[in-house]
């Protein structure tokens, strides 16, 4: 009994404890983690997504649903004229200007 009280006394102490930290939360979004359905189904994303990349938002594969996986980093393979880095890390000081995002 008294190993018991002990193992809940060392529980109640570790789950109260500042020390553990739980695992970092991804604050904004990002070009390169982020898939497209993530960005699309978030209304401050789609419209930078509208200002930076406007003919993403009227491809038939966004309009499908294929690219909802996709990151936009990814895109650079297929549109490189369009996708470059410049407007990659454009799009993603945009999101890391959204709070809470």
């Amino acid at each position: 009994m008294r190993k018991f009280a002990a193992w809940v006394a060392l529980a109640i102490t570790m789950a109260a404890s500042p020390a553990i930290a739980e695992a970092p939360v991804q604050t904004h979004y990002s070009a390169a983690r982020t898939p497209i359905g993530t960005l699309l189904a978030d209304p401050v994303a789609r419209a930078a997504l509208g200002r930076r990349f406007p003919m993403l938002l009227q491809s038939r594969a966004v309009a499908s649903g294929m690219a909802n996986r996709m990151t936009l980093r990814s895109l650079k393979r297929f549109k490189p004229a369009i996708f470059t880095d410049a407007a990659l890390a454009a799009i993603d000081a945009d999101f890391a200007h959204m709070p809470g995002r």
